[in-house]
């Protein structure tokens, strides 16, 4: 069995040995099932349906600890998270293949066993495209108490400091009643993070919920501040994306996947119709608040993930970010759906109209046009897109098209007319 050569520099990374240290893939087994081994220097692995690695772990692992690194939202997932753990309980391992090492001396391993009591690890080996990074479950007396995330690329690099630098500005700014942050230590390279579910007992909430409410009204009363629009870190931001989008249509010779010019008019005309001169409420925002990105106990939420975390952006900007990805992703709904399941879910807009006098059309604006070209610009420079990509950019281009030309927004009824 041949693995990939982009499997093949991921592992070097990780094991840090050079392209003469071979790595010797074993053939492909006719099921995807082995009794356990306790082989030295071997590694079990799981792929992708492209055939690239996604976890791999080795092969005296006791627990099958990768699934920490599995959020399964859909039945398909959580039916494989309980045949793999029911299976491990019999000693019969999922994997889709094997790979040996002839000399093992990993350095990530070797530093944190030094203050951490580290029996099994399993490495997840990232999503593709400029933000990828190496997750690392560390597995201690049967449970996963610590992640590491290992920076593969500048950008990941960057991601993950910014997550280091959020969360220790975000713990010290109150005691929050309805979060939980986990704490986060720098290392060399990369981060240690606390698993916020380090025994899998916690649930995370696809729909959105009056713990979520509570959650991120907590949030705006702490941290909203009243800020001319056009000195925001959101405005400076945004136009440095603008700005590269259109260099990138000016020097780009590859033929995309899906219309950019298009979409950038529609961004731009969007763009003209907002007062930048006008006072808008902003906050510190997660920027992928979704479900898969936190877990939910009775009354808190425990969120997790905040590289891409960023200050002085419009308040709400995580409310309709999780609506747009479960509706769009989990549920496949379209813009039409989009919207009900906003008016259907207005209790938080309610919520912030009355504190602070809120347009919420202005505030739903300003979301579609950032979320819409930060991953314009992402999914341009990306190789390969997956299906869930072309989902979103239908949805965003009609709310770009709704938003921009013929919306009337009513501030009695907060319904879209």
């Amino acid at each position: 069995m041949k693995l990939l050569n982009e499997d093949i520099k991921i592992l070097q990374l990780f094991f840090q040995i050079s392209e003469k240290d071979k790595i010797k893939a074993a053939k492909k087994p006719i099921f995807p099932l082995s009794i356990r081994k306790n082989s030295p220097s071997s590694y079990y692995f799981i792929n992708n349906p492209d055939g690239s690695i996604r976890w791999f772990f080795p092969t005296n692992n006791k627990n099958p600890i990768f699934l920490h690194l599995y959020n399964a939202q859909q039945w398909k997932g959580k039916l494989f998270k309980y045949l793999v753990s029911a299976l491990a309980k019999l000693g019969i391992v999922w994997k889709t293949g094997t790979f040996k090492l002839k000399k093992v001396d990993c350095t990530i391993i070797n530093e944190l066993s030094k203050e951490l009591n580290i029996q099994e690890y399993a490495v997840f080996t990232g999503t593709k495209g400029p933000n990828r990074k190496l997750l690392i479950a560390l597995g201690e007396n049967g449970s996963v108490k610590h992640f590491v995330k290992y920076p593969i690329s500048e950008q990941s690099n960057k991601n993950i400091q910014n997550e280091l630098v959020s969360i220790q500005i975000l713990i010290k700014k109150s005691t929050w009643k309805y979060w939980k942050l986990p704490d986060v230590k720098a290392l060399k390279k990369g981060i240690l993070i606390e698993n916020l579910n380090p025994k899998s007992n916690k649930k995370s909430s696809s729909n959105w919920t009056t713990v979520h409410t509570k959650a991120l009204a907590e949030w705006y009363d702490v941290l909203a501040q009243k800020r001319v629009l056009a000195t925001t870190l959101y405005k400076e931001k945004l136009d440095e994306i603008l700005a590269e989008i259109t260099d990138f249509q000016k020097t780009n010779s590859k033929k995309l996947t899906f219309n950019l010019k298009k979409k950038t008019e529609l961004l731009q005309q969007l763009y003209q119709q907002i007062d930048w001169n006008q006072e808008v409420w902003t906050a510190w925002a997660h920027m992928d608040f979704t479900a898969w990105n936190m877990y939910q106990e009775p009354n808190r939420l425990l969120v997790y993930d905040w590289e891409l975390a960023q200050a002085e952006m419009p308040i709400l900007y995580d409310y309709f970010h999780f609506i747009y990805q479960n509706e769009t992703l989990v549920k496949h709904n379209n813009q039409v759906g989009i919207l009900a399941k906003i008016e259907e879910n207005d209790e938080l807009i309610q919520k912030l109209k009355e504190k602070f006098d809120i347009n919420p059309h202005l505030y739903h604006q300003l979301y579609i046009l950032y979320n819409t070209a930060y991953y314009l610009l992402l999914y341009a420079k990306q190789e390969e897109l997956h299906q869930q990509v072309y989902w979103s950019l239908k949805v965003w281009e009609d709310a770009l098209v709704m938003l921009t030309t013929t919306t009337k927004y009513s501030k009695e009824t907060l319904h879209y007319v």
